[in-house]
């Protein structure tokens, strides 16, 4: 997982996000181990400033998680094998900037038409029934990973017209 995270666009190409992103940051670093773990959810592994450090599990990733915020990986190298930044992916959750339900705030923003926005509930609902990868399933994700990238750009342009700028 973390090697198909790394080859997604840096930040100089694409934002990366995800809505209500705890459970698939909790999948993705399950397998990190109990002291990478305990590391990585330290509440005093905090750098100046306030930020969260690297947690090096590996000789290959490391890897930042701040829940509800972000979810970063990168890749280590160098004389001292530390997080190469310029290779970094973060994954920002975007749930905070609108606390509600991703079908609920699809509705709001009009982000589909009421068809779309139904067939999104319906296989939302039925996750837990999910076993294997279906087309219904890959249309689904598709749909939702385009309807969460259109919610964004208009995000982003009613910032801009109000002249907010975000800095990352």
């Amino acid at each position: 997982m973390f090697e198909w995270i790394l080859s997604l666009p840096g930040k100089d190409e694409a934002i990366l996000v995800s809505y209500y992103f705890n459970w698939d940051a909790t999948q993705i670093l399950r397998d990190i181990g109990t002291k990478s773990a305990q590391d990585l959810f330290d509440p005093n592994n905090y750098g100046p400033g306030g930020t969260r450090r690297w947690t090096h599990f590996n000789s290959k990733y490391a890897v930042k998680y701040i829940p509800e915020r972000f979810l970063a990986v990168a890749r280590r190298g160098g004389p001292q094998n530390r997080a190469l930044l310029e290779t970094a992916r973060y994954i920002y959750d975007v749930f905070g900037m609108f606390q509600s339900a991703f079908v609920k705030t699809s509705k709001a923003w009009g982000l589909a038409d009421t068809a779309t926005i139904e067939a999104i509930s319906d296989l939302k609902n039925r996750r837990a029934e999910f076993t294997t990868v279906t087309p219904e399933m890959l249309d689904y994700n598709g749909r939702e990973c385009r309807m969460l990238a259109h919610l964004m750009t208009r995000f982003r342009d009613h910032c801009y017209s109000l002249g907010i700028h975000p800095r990352e």
